[in-house]
């Protein structure tokens, strides 16, 4: 639009004055006014790109994340062997937690003997909100958070990340609490097959691939599962849940569900329970291990 005004006015002056005057006018106006509109072109670019000035250090990061992660256990009372254990983080101040499913749900245990375990060492109490088994992601609910000073992450965007972008994971692996691990962004958009096998090992309840999966080399470890991924402003761009390996610990290939998933399928656990998934556009009812989830 700005580029037709010149003719536009260099038309007008045409007809009513000398040619020459008219041209004078044109080139005037091409000069001040089209770098205006450049500069305001290249500004509105910038908008978006991340300011770097806010990168954490690493110990910063810790520091302001550290409240927000749990240690999540799963007991099953009739099988002490079988009970789980896996890491989640604080979802918003009415204290939800996100985590993975497969740390959520073991087989015949009661859905309702679940604790999560802040940093501090103390110990709630709570209940499974919903899963959703096509993302393996799960929505617990502490108890009795109104006397709790809760730190909630916030979620990044997933879709920006680069490959050889620095990411944190933080979690519980091996049930050391508060663990820290560092790495890069190794590949993304990788698919996660549907049956463990070939070194990956994943939620035995995961019958369906995973699509849009993000692959780090940060250490990732059993207990790990559920934990955030994190980028270098503190923000939860992934959650941890699955790794390659021929040992069945780290071997510098891991996996995380991307939190522009989360975004979609988290806050339609907290409201009814379940997600229906975009793709399928169909409600499908799952009875897992004696817990009735819509998917």
């Amino acid at each position: 639009m700005f580029q037709t005004i010149p003719f536009v006015l260099t038309t007008l002056f045409f007809k009513r004055y000398d040619s020459y005057f008219a041209i004078l006018i044109f080139f005037s106006i091409f000069y001040f006014l089209i770098p205006n509109v450049n500069s305001t072109f290249a500004q509105s670019t910038d908008i978006n790109r991340p300011d770097t000035n806010n990168l954490l250090s690493l110990p910063d990061l810790f520091k302001k994340v550290k409240n927000s992660v749990v240690q999540v256990t799963h007991l099953d009372l009739n099988n002490p062997v079988a009970s789980r254990l896996g890491s989640g983080f604080v979802s918003d101040y009415e204290g939800h937690i996100i985590t993975n499913a497969h740390v959520a749900l073991i087989s015949n245990a009661d859905t309702n003997d679940l604790q999560v375990t802040f940093l501090d060492g103390k110990t709630y109490s709570a209940t499974l909100v919903g899963v959703d088994l096509f993302t393996d992601l799960a929505v617990l609910k502490i108890k009795d958070p109104s006397s709790l000073k809760l730190y909630p992450l916030s979620l990044g965007n997933s879709q920006t990340l680069e490959v050889g972008e620095t990411v944190v994971a933080i979690g519980n692996p091996f049930g050391l609490s508060g663990s820290m691990t560092t790495g890069i962004v190794s590949g993304l958009g990788r698919l996660l097959p549907a049956t463990e096998g070939n070194g990956i090992y994943q939620s035995p309840l995961q019958t369906f691939s995973m699509s849009d999966i993000i692959q780090t080399d940060a250490a990732i470890n059993p207990g790990n599962s559920g934990g955030p991924l994190l980028n270098l402003y503190g923000e939860v761009i992934g959650i941890n849940t699955a790794i390659f390996s021929n040992t069945g610990v780290y071997s510098g290939v891991g996996f995380a569900v991307p939190s522009q998933t989360i975004k979609k399928v988290v806050p339609s656990i907290i409201k009814t329970g379940t997600y229906v998934s975009e793709k399928i556009g169909l409600a499908t009812r799952w009875w897992v291990f004696g817990y009735r989830h819509n998917s």
